[in-house]
């Protein structure tokens, strides 16, 4: 996996070559109320419901939890996020893919 993670905080980060690559979108990028998280069409048989999502600080703490469900697509409200830089964690099977994002007011 990309991030080791201990409780909510990001305590270490191994080689990136061990996770397959992805195709996957977050935007808008800067947002203020929503952001959406969008898993490839390449990735066809992929199974959306397999991948939990993470938002976490510019610290490594947890802000945000939750899944994709049966849709490709998650719209996620983050107008409670404190403005700044925060990482979106796609994770499935052990592997863990992270984007950047900001969040303004």
């Amino acid at each position: 996996s990309i991030a080791a993670q201990s409780g909510h905080v990001i305590t270490g980060i191994s080689d990136p070559s061990t996770a397959s690559p992805l195709e996957w979108k977050v935007y808008p990028n800067p947002a203020s109320n929503k952001i959406t998280v969008e898993l490839g069409t390449d990735e066809g048989n992929t199974i959306a419901s397999d991948f939990k999502l993470v938002i976490t600080d510019s610290k490594g703490a947890e802000v945000w939890k939750g899944s994709f469900g049966e849709s490709r697509m998650k719209a996620i409200d983050i107008s409670r996020l404190n403005p700044g830089v925060h990482f979106i964690h796609l994770e499935k099977a052990g592997n863990i893919w992270i984007k950047e994002f900001i969040t303004i007011q």
